[in-house]
């Protein structure tokens, strides 16, 4: 049982107030150095409070544990948690009520009156539904904040020293839980490119080491650099190659010093699925050595090759490839697409004009039956294969090779279910209505215009729904449409308007989603997400224009290196 023994200031307060009983309950002490309290001998004030507001037997240290982590209490601990809550919460009431209009202030009164309220506050946020809150969504929310696959299209801007580190910091639970989810530590950035970084805390040496050991699978993005210093990319990199095994992704920027240790890992990778690599150094020889590493992985499917400078040499496991990007002359798109049986998303880039002024006799085309998405950056590519299958179409257009692309919708109109198209570059209105009535299936369109005085407002013109019934309704079935320009003033926002407006009150209406990127767009962009949000459809609007650029990019669905 505890006592407590007034002492003279006890007494002039009980004498002063005629609601001692009110400061009995409240006027409460730990034992401290303080002599004018209070002393209750090994009991801190909450022990002091729970055991003489509620008489109830409690476990001290639990209950401390609970206030000083975000567990959640158990079942059988919640009412005993509700009742002091609920006691504490009438005292302050009576406070209030019988203290307050007094009217009296006493250091020591008010003192006990802010411990009570503390602790009141305190004991009912071990009731707060976040600590209850599933471990499962609470993964999920850790999630957003790793870096997106739009953050590591720019590098240089991602810190790994945030998180997931940060989230072991917060409180016991969510260290607890980020430690033991290896997903979350599986993706490793380590950038050596930033003309402001100090390559030697690029990613410290030991935090790599400690984020390894709690990751079981490995997504590496190393960016290393040829003119930093190379001792800490090798350090970092002979690090990141003792678990190579562990590898799933690899992401990486060659340089001549780390090029000896990725080619001493052959037969090690038996786990690398994605591979996106570059190598920009421009002392390199055009007739280097291929890179023969990759062709022995077992589990690869997915691959980038950037070729900056010059190509860059590397085998691969050609027929187990579903997935493939690579910017290189057509001689060697052709010859990896002949041995690509599997293959089901291409990125065909030529980069080099001079490579696509001769293009050699089609002859029998390459049938790629599983190719589901593809991107060219020359129309002609078209013209040496066949893909009945495909369903996803974007196409890097310059405005000579519009026949060339008119002719191949036509020859298979009958023959593939396309159900997106997307043009970068020059698209045109009679184009646009070639692709929309010979392909009916085509229910999502994208349209990005990259030069001055682009047809954009004459598309739109041809999309608008009209009351006339001697004009043929275009493309009916259309689901999303979405527009945009590197250029200011290309596109009439009230004639884009008008038509989606048109679109929505035409009858059997199929539009859900638009999108508009317009680096003119900030003067209206308010009246513009006003009109759009009335209308209930799912869109989004970009301005700038880098940012139009990058929506360009996420519209075709190209896959960057990064």
């Amino acid at each position: 049982m505890l006592c407590w023994k007034p002492t003279r200031a006890t007494l002039s307060l009980r004498l002063k107030f005629k609601h001692s009983f009110i400061l009995l309950s409240l006027c409460l002490r730990v034992e401290s150095r303080v002599t004018r309290h209070w002393f209750f001998h090994n009991f801190t004030v909450e022990q002091v409070v729970i055991a003489n507001v509620l008489s109830a037997p409690t476990d001290p240290q639990r209950y401390n544990q609970l206030l000083s982590s975000n567990y959640a209490p158990l079942d059988s601990e919640v009412t005993f948690i509700h009742s002091f809550v609920s006691a504490t919460a009438a005292r302050l009431a009576a406070w209030d009520e019988e203290v307050i209009p007094l009217q009296v202030s006493h250091d020591l009164v008010d003192e006990e009156h802010a411990m009570l309220l503390s602790l009141h506050r305190r004991y009912a946020s071990i009731l707060s539904p976040l600590r209850r809150f599933p471990s499962e969504l609470l993964l999920e929310i850790f999630s957003w904040t790793l870096p997106s696959a739009k953050d590591l299209q720019d590098p240089l801007q991602i810190c790994m020293l945030n998180c997931p580190w940060n989230l072991t910091h917060v409180c016991q639970r969510w260290r607890t839980l980020t430690i033991n989810t290896p997903w979350l530590w599986s993706l490793v950035v380590i950038n050596y490119m930033s003309e402001e970084l100090d390559a030697s805390i690029a990613f410290p040496l030991p935090m790599l080491e400690t984020q390894i050991a709690r990751a079981q699978k490995l997504k590496i993005h190393f960016y290393g650099d040829e003119y930093s210093d190379p001792e800490p990319q090798i350090e970092a990199f002979e690090c990141l190659a003792k678990h190579s095994t562990c590898w799933e992704e690899l992401t990486i920027g060659l340089t001549s010093q780390i090029f000896p240790l990725i080619v001493s890992l052959e037969n090690d990778i038996p786990s690398l699925r994605k591979l996106s690599i570059r190598w920009e150094d421009p002392d390199i020889p055009a007739e280097a050595d291929p890179i023969q590493i990759f062709q022995t992985a077992p589990s690869l499917t997915e691959v980038n090759v950037y070729n900056g400078l010059h190509p860059i040499s590397v085998l691969l496991p050609m027929r187990q490839l579903t997935h493939y990007q690579l910017d290189a002359p057509w001689e060697i798109h052709w010859n990896i697409l002949k041995e690509v049986p599997n293959l089901q998303e291409a990125r065909i880039i030529i980069p080099y004009p001079d490579e696509v002024d001769i293009w050699p006799n089609a002859g029998l085309p390459i049938h790629l039956s599983d190719l589901r998405q593809i991107f060219i950056s020359h129309s002609r590519v078209l013209d040496y294969i066949r893909i009945p299958n495909i369903q996803d179409v974007t196409v890097d257009l310059k405005q000579e090779e519009i026949p060339v692309l008119q002719q191949w919708i036509a020859s298979i109109a009958n023959l593939c279910q396309i159900r997106r198209f997307v043009i970068i570059g020059e698209p045109t209105a009679n184009l646009v209505h070639c692709i929309l009535s010979k392909l009916p299936t085509v229910v999502e369109l994208a349209l990005f215009g990259q030069e001055p005085g682009n047809e954009l407002n004459d598309i739109i013109s041809r999309l608008t729904f009209t009351t006339n019934l001697t004009m043929p309704v275009l493309a009916p079935q259309i689901t999303g449409i979405w527009l945009g320009s590197i250029h200011k003033d290309s596109i009439n926002h009230a004639l884009y308007i008008g038509m989606i407006e048109s679109r929505l009150m035409a009858e059997n209406c199929t539009l859900k989603h638009v999108g508009l990127a317009d680096p003119g767009l900030d003067l209206d962009l308010t009246k513009m997400q006003d009109q759009l949000s009335d209308f209930g459809l799912d869109f989004s609007l970009t301005t700038g224009k880098s940012g139009c650029l990058a929506m360009s990019d996420h519209w075709s669905s190209i896959v960057l290196w990064n």
